[in-house]
């Protein structure tokens, strides 16, 4: 729930679309998984402020040492 990283994805928007479409049983049925997914990146984009024309996926990096 707590992002740590963020990792700008907006060059690699297109391959990340095709290869969650590859999932077809999965996806087939979503006519906005572009927009969902778009909206998701650009919210989490915000959060890590990379500025309203980009695109990131957070994640959390723990440190167990």
């Amino acid at each position: 729930p707590h992002s740590n990283h963020w990792v700008d994805v907006t060059e690699v928007f297109d391959t990340k679309i095709a290869a969650i479409r590859a999932h077809h049983s999965q996806t087939a049925h979503m006519d906005d998984l572009v927009d969902r997914v778009r909206g998701w990146l650009h919210a989490q984009a915000l959060d890590a402020g990379f500025g309203d024309d980009r695109l990131a996926e957070a994640f959390l990096i723990a440190h167990l040492s």
